[in-house]
């Protein structure tokens, strides 16, 4: 499950519908007491009754048109998203059977506001490109250079050598965030990776998303991964992609006792789904200098990929920009 705005949306929108519906059955009440009508029906008593106190527990978002000669005596009831039936209701009931209502809309209205705002701060934090809310992260390099990074994510797999060929073909240098069960199932690519002079990210052991996890899984996850580049590639890595991109609660101890730097991108291909002339042309208008490209080399739809990075690379050559791995993007001394 990802945070997003649309849990905000979907509880205002539950919100809004209890107020329409109040707002009909005190419209109703007070047509009907306005036009000498008599007291209300014992029916219509409870049905306002009953949306009342669901309006106390959930709140309105509607305009509030209550006569002007209340927003004076109550300038809280001139608060707009009070909603219509509390308008309404000042015409029908006592002063006191209105305002703990009242009180309590504007409390949960403000409470309502807070949780979309959480949501926001939170949906940010997972999946934001500029996110450090959960640790360090970067999503782009230096822009004083023409130099970009090439990652792949999910590797090592059974096409990762032909993404090596075509890179030492044109001279780039890339960054792969590989995953610890992958590097352990192809040992003899993912040193190939390395001994062609890539950099090795860490990309968690097993692809799990962190969101929702423990610290303690979080740090599970990328030490196990840690220790398999480790033994098979003999590169320490020093950076890491959350897999998703997904970052959660507890990933910066875990990055603190790992050495690991989190990265993130400029632009993502999407190669997944996309096909290569669509890859690459998505990829080409987001180049600038310290951009940073996010491929995958492991996946099912990698003669896309391929195809793309065939035309992506010359293209960017030809404009200047040169390919470095994440680290030498960063600090070209290293």
């Amino acid at each position: 499950m990802l945070f997003s705005f649309h849990f905000a949306e979907h509880l205002y929108g539950s919100w809004g519908s209890l107020t329409a519906q109040c707002h009909l059955v005190f419209r109703k009440v007070a047509i009907h007491e306005r036009c000498g009508a008599g007291p209300r029906s014992a029916a219509a008593s409870q049905a306002a009754r009953r949306l009342s106190n669901k309006l106390i527990l959930c709140g309105g978002t509607g305009g509030f048109d209550c006569h002007p000669a209340f927003h004076g005596l109550y300038p809280w009831a001139a608060y707009p998203p009070l909603g219509a039936p509390l308008g309404a209701a000042l015409q029908l009931r006592p002063i006191r059977a209105v305002w703990y209502p009242g009180l309590l809309c504007m409390l949960l209205e403000f409470m309502g506001g807070a949780v979309c705002a959480t949501a926001g701060l939170l949906t940010y934090g997972v999946r934001g490109r500029t996110s450090t809310l959960f640790g360090p992260s970067v999503w782009r390099g230096p822009a004083d250079r023409p130099t970009l990074a090439l990652t792949f994510d999910d590797g090592p797999g059974p096409s990762t050598p032909e993404v090596l060929d075509l890179l030492s073909a044109r001279g780039a240098r890339a960054t792969f965030f590989q995953c610890g069960k992958d590097v352990r199932h192809w040992p003899q690519i993912a040193r190939a990776v390395s001994e062609a002079g890539h950099e090795i990210g860490n990309h968690g052991d097993t692809h799990s998303p962190f969101y929702l996890r423990s610290s303690a899984r979080i740090y599970e996850e990328l030490a196990r991964a840690q220790q398999s580049i480790q033994d098979v590639t003999g590169q320490t890595p020093v950076l890491f992609r959350a897999p998703f991109g997904c970052r959660w609660f507890g990933l910066r101890g875990a990055q603190r006792r790992l050495g690991l730097r989190g990265v993130m991108w400029t632009a993502i291909g999407l190669d997944w789904k996309l096909p290569a002339g669509a890859i690459a042309a998505r990829l080409g208008a987001a180049a600038s200098n310290g951009a940073i490209f996010c491929l995958h080399d492991a996946h099912a739809n990698i003669r896309e990929t391929i195809e793309a990075v065939r035309r992506l690379i010359p293209e960017l050559q030809s404009r200047g920009f040169q390919f470095e791995t994440v680290s030498e993007l960063l600090c070209p001394t290293n």
